[in-house]
């Protein structure tokens, strides 16, 4: 493991580390939830959206993917242009805004990066 977030409410915690599978925890009772799949490398960051409602991962390969919190079910991935191992830059941190509706990415190359999340799970359904 090499990173941990506590959902607003204190009652879930997401886990990730080198495997492709994010951790999602019932913080009070220590039991595993979901184990949320489809993020292709090591986990760097987990986020909760200030809802609860959404987890958030950055991978080794320079994705987000975005997954809901009730059913484990993906909600969307998002890449931006030249990142990942291939030629870009490997997300290491992510936090959400107060209000939910932007994802903040900062990377080893010194970017950061602003999503507007109604805007990027639209895009994708």
């Amino acid at each position: 493991m090499n990173t941990v977030a506590f959902s607003v409410n204190g009652k879930l915690l997401a886990s990730g580390g080198g495997g492709d599978v994010v951790q999602l925890w019932d913080a009070e009772k220590g039991q595993l939830i979901h184990s949320l799949k489809g993020l292709g490398s090591g986990t760097r960051s987990v986020a909760f959206s200030p809802d609860g409602q959404t987890v958030a991962a950055a991978a080794k390969d320079g994705k987000v993917r975005l997954w809901d919190v009730q059913t484990g079910d993906p909600k969307a991935a998002l890449q931006g242009r030249g990142w990942g191992l291939l030629g870009g830059s490997e997300i290491y941190s992510l936090a959400f805004s107060p209000d939910g509706n932007t994802l903040a990415s900062a990377s080893q190359d010194q970017t950061v990066r602003l999503w507007r999340m109604s805007q990027q799970i639209a895009e994708r359904k």
